[in-house]
């Protein structure tokens, strides 16, 4: 017997976010058994439509996704985001790297863990090249990173950036750190019966 051709099926969905009055649509489907999928997504005012045809399509972006690869491409702006991720065997260090076709610009890192799976430490670099690369250490609760900035005086500098979260009497307590800058956030739900 002959086999049968299957299309890939379409996927549609549509969001509201109340905060900005948009539909965010999106249009997809998977090829090659899945292992990619075609992406299609836009926004259209909070009616859902308008004289201007690009209030009904606005923002298209047109994106290629597979596990280790995808590349984005915005229609209105004529550009490209590539991104793509690679790890060793077993996971340990892992590799990401982004480009920005029409800026010229990208980031590379390399994470790995260190020895407890729930620690891992980050380093990135922006390309062109741009000063020394910034270091993240990710533990359990939170992240410390630490990075060198130019100042004021055009100075290079290392600025230290940190948070960390934890639950807290029936909240969540979180700690931010910037510079010199220490802002504490407590968050908690309270529930009527």
């Amino acid at each position: 017997p002959a086999q049968r051709y299957r299309r890939p099926g379409l996927r549609v969905t549509t969001e509201y976010d109340s905060e900005e009055a948009l539909f965010a649509h999106k249009v997809s489907c998977k090829l090659a058994g899945g292992l990619a999928k075609l992406r299609l997504s836009f926004q259209s005012d909070q009616q859902g439509h308008g004289e201007d045809p690009r209030q009904l399509f606005g923002a298209p972006v047109l994106s290629f996704v597979t596990k280790h690869f995808s590349a984005m491409y915005d229609v209105e702006g004529r550009n490209a985001l590539l991104r793509g991720n690679a790890s060793l065997p077993g996971g340990a260090v892992q590799l990401r790297a982004s480009h920005d076709v029409k800026e010229q610009e990208g980031e590379v890192s390399v994470r790995t863990r260190l020895g407890d799976p729930s620690y891992r430490l980050e380093i990135s670099s922006l390309v062109p090249y741009s000063g020394l690369p910034r270091a993240t250490l990710h533990f359990p609760i939170g992240q410390v990173s630490v990075e060198e900035r130019t100042n004021e005086e055009d100075q290079k500098m290392l600025s230290v950036y940190g948070i960390a979260k934890t639950d807290f009497l029936d909240g969540i307590l979180t700690a931010q750190y910037n510079e010199n800058d220490l802002n504490l956030r407590y968050c908690y739900k309270v529930i009527y019966v």
